[in-house]
């Protein structure tokens, strides 16, 4: 009997990545998901989406279905204001 380990993902940088250290991703294409990590930081976790998933986003960036208008005008703001009972202790 031949176990063989299921290789490493293959891993390559998207086509929109310029090589100057931007915001690049990286994709692999398993049998199950697409996965999805910044290339900055290869150790991080990786975003894992399933294969219908994928190729419904591919699906609705090619054919220009992807709306700005949906995403909210700013990002969510985190309140680091102190709390009162923290102030001056």
């Amino acid at each position: 009997m031949n176990d063989i380990a299921p290789s490493a993902p293959r891993w390559f940088k998207s086509s929109y990545s310029n090589g100057s250290g931007g915001e690049c991703v990286e994709c692999a294409h398993t049998p199950e998901a697409t996965l999805v990590r910044d290339s900055k930081h290869p150790g991080r976790p990786s975003l894992v989406v399933a294969v219908e998933g994928w190729k419904a986003f591919i699906d609705a960036m090619v054919t220009n279905r992807l709306d700005s208008s949906d995403l909210p005008n700013h990002p969510p703001q985190v309140d680091n204001t102190p709390t009162s009972s923290a102030v001056g202790a």
